[in-house]
């Protein structure tokens, strides 16, 4: 798409495309919500005249998943295209004030999180820092930790991992998770994963065989152990598990492996009653509680954050809020004694992986899920430029266009010419937003040419 300013050349103007696709796996990956054979994946790519003086034109990328079963959300061009002119659009306007923009940003995920779209807006506040990083010639690794400065003065905290380098990630321990395989193909997976060097697997439980999964994997790896329920449980069935695996006569006290969390054992709803549930929970538990799928907006972790018996946070970039809301949720973590674990999405792409680890030294996780993309997914629309990216401008990705079209069910695209002055809604607003549709519209933005195209792709 071209990118031009208006006939003044002060006022940019700023354009999107979503690519809807989906991107196959090699094979099933089984968890007690669901059987994955395949990803629909929403693919952003914004693009921007700069509003600094030089008036370079650059791009970001961005990828969001959405989990019905997690946000509730789907994949929609439409909402898409709204969050676009509504919340991304005012952060591109004022790039030419990095402070503004972050805080912008900041303000956002909130509005995000308001409209129940947080997984959508995961994918838009990548693609923003991207560009951002792009526009000002920044290293990523130095924005994020801008953004993070930035989430600690609003929270009141001091920031203390500042100056970590990025190689600090190659300190985190890395686990691998074990699918709903049968028990014998779970060990063998075990011992694959032994042979490439890991010493903690997270395992699927929540079905009928998942006594005999653990006990399987127990045997082949005596390593830690993080069970993983996905919420199949009802209290009293969890309880009965973590009691069944202790009592299994094969293992004695000296030799069996440690089960250091468990995580999402229990159903739960959302707000105060899921902290009400998994805190009940808990307080029975001879085993820390890590919660996930419950957490994904602000809201729902200064819910969570209330909760002094869940140890463990499992933040995931996708459902998160992108790397912003991810910041944002690690320092309430921190700010209330709470661990971090940096998770993953089946079959995320490279912008949500390459988003994560550049996260590692912000977020100091105590464990992080290794993604497996590569081996999981048939094929990726992202072409890599750069191997390492944190040190320079942007995220070393471009789209495959080729690629791209095989797969793709739906294409949008949009053009918005924002004044400088355009501003996201006053945040007292953010208080009576609960209707999803969000704001009716933001100061400053006029829509010059909107177009979407919906069409089931010919391969």
């Amino acid at each position: 798409m071209n990118i031009r300013t208006c006939a003044s050349g002060k006022t940019p103007t700023f354009a999107a495309e979503f690519f809807v696709h989906r991107s196959a796996f090699r094979f099933a990956v089984r968890h007690a919500q669901a059987t994955r054979m395949a990803n629909d994946v929403l693919t952003i790519r914004i693009s921007g005249v700069s509003p600094l003086e030089d008036g370079r034109a650059e791009s970001g990328i961005g990828e969001s998943l959405t989990r019905a079963y997690v946000t509730g959300e789907n994949v929609s061009i439409t909402v898409a295209a709204e969050i676009f002119r509504q919340l991304a659009v005012p952060v591109m306007a004022s790039a030419a004030d990095l402070s503004r923009a972050i805080s912008l940003l900041l303000d956002a995920n909130e509005q995000a999180s308001v409209r129940g779209a947080i997984a959508l807006w995961s994918g838009f506040d990548i693609a923003l820092v991207d560009w951002l990083s792009r526009i000002h010639r920044l290293p990523v690794s130095q924005l994020i930790k801008q953004i993070e400065a930035s989430a600690c003065a609003r929270t009141g905290m001091t920031m203390t991992v500042a100056s970590v380098p990025i190689e600090s990630s190659a300190r985190v321990v890395v686990r691998a998770t074990i699918p709903m395989l049968k028990p014998w193909q779970a060990g063998l997976l075990a011992r694959l994963y032994r042979l490439a060097g890991f010493r903690h697997l997270k395992v699927k439980v929540g079905d009928g065989d998942s006594l005999s999964r653990i006990h399987s994997v127990a045997c082949t790896m005596p390593a830690d152990l993080t069970l993983d329920a996905n919420r199949a449980y009802a209290p009293e069935h969890a309880l009965h598990l973590i009691s069944a695996y202790r009592d299994f006569p094969d293992f004695s006290s000296t030799n069996q492996p440690a089960i250091v969390a468990f995580e999402d054992p229990v159903s739960t709803l959302t707000g105060p009653a899921a902290v009400e549930l998994m805190e009940d929970f808990a307080g029975k538990s001879m085993i820390p509680v890590m919660v996930d799928e419950p957490l994904s907006d602000i809201f729902s972790c200064r819910d969570f954050a209330q909760s002094r018996k869940i140890r463990f946070w499992n933040l995931r970039v996708g459902k998160c809020g992108g790397i912003t809301g991810t910041i944002m949720a690690a320092t309430l973590a921190r700010a209330n004694g709470i661990d971090v674990v940096m998770g993953a999405l089946v079959g995320e792409g490279a912008p949500l992986t390459r988003a994560a680890r550049l996260l590692l030294p912000v977020v100091r996780p105590v464990w992080a899920d290794a993604a497996f993309s590569g081996w999981i997914l048939r094929g990726s629309v992202y072409a890599a430029w750069l191997k390492w990216p944190g040190r320079v401008a942007g995220f070393g990705l471009r789209l495959r266009e080729s690629s791209i079209r095989r797969s793709m069910l739906a294409y949008g695209a949009m053009r918005c010419i924002a004044s400088a002055k355009a501003s996201l809604d006053p945040p007292h607003d953010m208080r009576t937003l609960r209707d999803p549709a969000g704001p009716k519209g933001s100061p400053g933005i006029m829509t010059t040419r909107a177009f979407a195209r919906l069409d089931e792709a010919n391969s």
